[in-house]
């Protein structure tokens, strides 16, 4: 399931429901509670899901200043405002989206060129989404080093997806850019802000499929192709991070070095590992065996437990001082611990109906014919409907006997449709 607080809820069929949550993922269930399918695409947290009529097509909104469209299971179009947070969305019966955002303002969009605004108005949109200062903690912009951005000659190659984000740096200002497929142009969605001479050290965590990392990297593999987000953390494993994204993307595992050489060079060496008890994996991690590379490496953080000069001797003096590695893989501190058993919830979630095992017939019929006394004639029930509805009480406690009829079910829905 989700990994953090879930945000709200759609309904799809009367199998099926979607959820989205803080955790940046939007993600489809059936009613049996199995979770079918997970979507990602914002940076940030998802406040708002509506679902559009007659289909399984859906709208989120979130904390990255993006209204987004899903089609068929992917996100077709990204759409920013100029406010922060887009507290929430809701898809009408024509199929307009109205958002709600942290600025004040509704906003509707629409694809019926009936209802489009003037172009007074679109021009108004893009001027104040221009003149909006974009955060790069949300992620979304990969890590930013300006001074290796490009400039605005960077504008004429056009996009490869609808959505896609490119910066450029313009008389000492990064500007932040998103493709339109429908418009064939770069629309300015804002000015990054913060990000001089910043990293995500300074700039903080950033948020990426429901986790947070120190960096999150955009990597362009070739110019037609897709981009790709591979998150980072400084305490991570560069050559295991870079095995891992390859294998994710399936991408050729010849590029592992040159992943993690990127890797190291773009966070600047400021890696945490504590050699004294991490794991390198001896297949992918820094001290693996490269053919003519020197026999004299010291990067190999682990000494042979068995062989070795850490290796367990009986009778040896238990306060000595291993070397890196050296303690015993079966006795030692580091030897295999199962993981604790995860302590479970009782209460939920609840697979069983819940019952009354005890009811009081007289005291409810009593209570139904006070209401329906002060009801209006258009939802007063007749005294034949008071007669089925204890018929039906009398069914429903005692659980010996018949199941409800169809008329029943009905005047009992009669019933719980009073007004208020």
């Amino acid at each position: 399931g989700h990994e953090d607080c879930v945000r709200g809820l759609a309904v799809l069929s009367e199998t099926e429901f979607l959820s989205c949550a803080n955790d940046a993922s939007v993600r489809r269930w059936q009613i049996s509670g199995e979770c079918v399918q997970v979507y990602y695409g914002h940076t940030n947290y998802i406040y708002s899901i509506s679902v559009f009529p007659k289909c399984k097509d859906f709208v989120t909104t979130g904390e990255d200043r993006s209204l987004r469209i899903w089609k068929q299971g992917e996100c077709a179009q990204t759409i920013r405002l100029p406010a922060q947070s887009v507290w929430c969305c809701c898809v009408l019966d024509n199929g307009d989206i109205v958002v709600g955002a942290s600025d004040g303002i509704i906003r509707v969009f629409t694809e019926s060129l009936e209802r489009t605004a003037s172009a007074e108005e679109i021009q108004a949109f893009e001027n104040e989404l221009s003149q909006a200062s974009i955060d790069p903690k949300t992620g979304d912009l990969g890590d930013i080093n300006s001074d290796d951005l490009p400039g605005r000659e960077h504008l004429k190659d056009p996009g490869t997806r609808d959505g896609q984000t490119r910066l450029i740096k313009d008389n000492g200002k990064v500007e932040a850019y998103q493709w339109s497929v429908s418009e064939g142009r770069w629309i300015k969605i804002g000015d990054v802000v913060g990000c001089s001479g910043a990293t995500q050290q300074t700039s903080g965590k950033v948020l990426f499929e429901g986790k947070e990392y120190d960096y999150v990297f955009t990597i362009d593999v070739n110019e037609s192709g897709p981009s790709y987000k591979l998150p980072y953390n400084i305490t991570d494993d560069p050559w295991l991070t870079a095995y891992n994204f390859l294998q994710k993307n399936d991408l050729n595992p010849m590029f592992l070095d040159q992943v993690a050489k990127f890797i190291i060079d773009n966070t600047k060496g400021q890696t945490l590992l504590n050699t004294s008890a991490q794991f390198s994996d001896p297949f992918t991690g820094a001290g693996r065996y490269v053919p003519g590379s020197s026999s004299g490496s010291s990067t190999v953080p682990a000494a042979d437990p068995f062989t070795g000069t850490g290796r367990y001797v009986p009778g040896s003096a238990s306060n000595a001082v291993a070397p890196v590695g050296g303690i015993d893989p079966y006795t030692g501190m580091g030897a295999y611990q199962s993981a604790a058993a995860k302590a479970e919830n009782i209460y939920f979630p609840k697979k069983d109906a819940v019952t009354f095992d005890q009811a009081n017939p007289t005291q409810i019929l009593g209570k139904l014919k006070e209401l329906n006394g002060s009801a209006t004639e258009e939802h007063k029930l007749t005294e034949d409907d008071l007669i089925i509805l204890e018929k039906l009480l009398s069914v429903t406690c005692n659980t010996s006997a018949e199941t409800p009829t169809a008329q029943q079910l009905q005047t009992l829905w009669k019933a719980v449709n009073w007004p208020e």
